[in-house]
């Protein structure tokens, strides 16, 4: 796998040969940016929910539910999420929109659902192609099948859905948002509509 590093000045990303421990591992500290980035990467998308809901009160104080874990993009994600805990719970009392948790319970689910999938990744790992991939977990996924010349996944293939729908309810577990699971798979009562953008990928 190539090394990723994400650059504090600019926000890019960059190829090159990091300090690595015996194992592969990077050091710490570049562990910790790599998180940092993410963390503000994840936090842009909010700033854009947020924007997008303007006028949508009774949404925007439910946006603390609002992942970026699920099939869609990281923007759309969290509109979904914040939507699904409006219809579930629309007596709830007005909360303050306080990101610092939500940002991090969202990693913590993207980085699981990566994990989850891909067995074979190490967190940090994981972070790095979510970086890559803008915080998008389907984006991430298929950057990982081509970058590990993983065999293309088949969209009818019983194994790849049922590895999907454990990585989706894992992430949602992850995030502190489990219930968010199965809402998830009955809006998209088939999956098909979501493996093919793996199976796009094909490997070199």
């Amino acid at each position: 796998m190539a090394s990723l590093h994400a650059g504090l000045s600019t926000g890019c990303l960059r190829i090159y040969t990091p300090a690595l421990y015996d194992d592969g591992t990077p050091w710490k500290k570049e562990r910790e940016q790599d998180r940092c980035q993410l963390l503000l990467k994840i936090l842009s998308h909010y700033k854009k929910a947020l924007e997008r809901l303007t006028g949508s009160d009774v949404v925007r104080r439910f946006l603390p539910s609002g992942v970026c874990v699920g099939l869609l993009d990281p923007v759309s994600n969290t509109i979904v999420n914040a939507l699904l805990a409006a219809t579930a719970d629309k007596a709830s009392a007005p909360v303050a929109v306080d990101l610092g948790d939500t940002e991090r319970h969202s990693l913590d689910g993207l980085v699981t659902f990566l994990t989850c999938f891909f067995p074979y990744l190490a967190d940090w790992e994981a972070v790095r192609y979510l970086l890559l991939a803008e915080a998008d977990p389907l984006v991430a996924a298929r950057i990982v099948v081509e970058d590990r010349g993983t065999k293309c996944f088949r969209p009818d293939s019983a194994a790849t859905n049922g590895a999907l729908k454990l990585a989706l309810r894992c992430a949602t577990v992850a995030a502190k948002h489990p219930q968010l699971a199965d809402a998830w798979l009955s809006l998209c009562s088939s999956l098909d509509k979501a493996v093919p953008l793996l199976s796009a990928v094909q490997p070199n």
